[in-house]
């Protein structure tokens, strides 16, 4: 997948014979083994043609950096079409770990009733003792704008306030998530 990544940011560039094909398997497969008995072969199909044409549009735009992760990238852009698609027929997917229906309100209700306080603060413990700073100190400051405001800062905002990148707040919060779905199942 990197190699049809890498061609796909070089206006010029050809691929090498078979790396295109090789790169949209890559990406089917991956996209097949997250939506297992979600959606249709034909479905996964089309999630990945759609998300390399809309990586390659993104990427004529000057959207997509080179020296980022340009694969993780295009994984997102497959990933959220693939829950948008999943949405429109009311079907399930499974959010870290937890089955979920992917209507808004089922949603919803769904984590108000599993995020309870005592899931919260099983989550920022086990952060803590794995030595996770920056996860605590992150979901510390959420919470506290939250509490405050009713508003959720955006992740350079909470960076800003923090002294590190958003993408570093991006990457707490992705450990955080990951916390509670340990809490949730504890």
């Amino acid at each position: 997948m990197l190699r049809l990544v890498r061609a796909l940011l070089e206006e010029d560039a050809e691929l090498p014979p078979g790396s295109f094909q090789e790169g949209f398997s890559a990406l089917r497969d991956y996209l097949s083994r997250r939506f297992a008995g979600q959606l249709g072969r034909g479905d996964i199909e089309d999630l990945a043609a759609d998300a390399i044409a809309q990586f390659l549009a993104a990427a004529r735009r000057d959207l997509v950096l080179a020296d980022g992760n340009p694969t993780g990238y295009l994984l997102r852009i497959a990933m959220n079409n693939g829950f948008a698609m999943i949405r429109r027929v009311g079907g399930t997917a499974v959010l870290d770990g937890i089955e979920a229906t992917l209507t808004d309100t089922d949603t919803a209700a769904r984590f108000d009733r599993l995020a309870t306080v005592d899931v919260l603060r099983r989550a920022m413990v086990r952060a803590r003792l794995d030595g996770d700073v920056t996860a605590v100190k992150v979901a510390t400051y959420l919470l506290d704008q939250i509490q405050q405001t009713g508003e959720t800062p955006s992740n350079r905002t909470t960076g800003d306030a923090l002294g590190l990148s958003h993408t570093g707040v991006a990457k707490a919060l992705r450990r955080l998530r990951g916390y509670l779905a340990t809490a949730l199942t504890a």
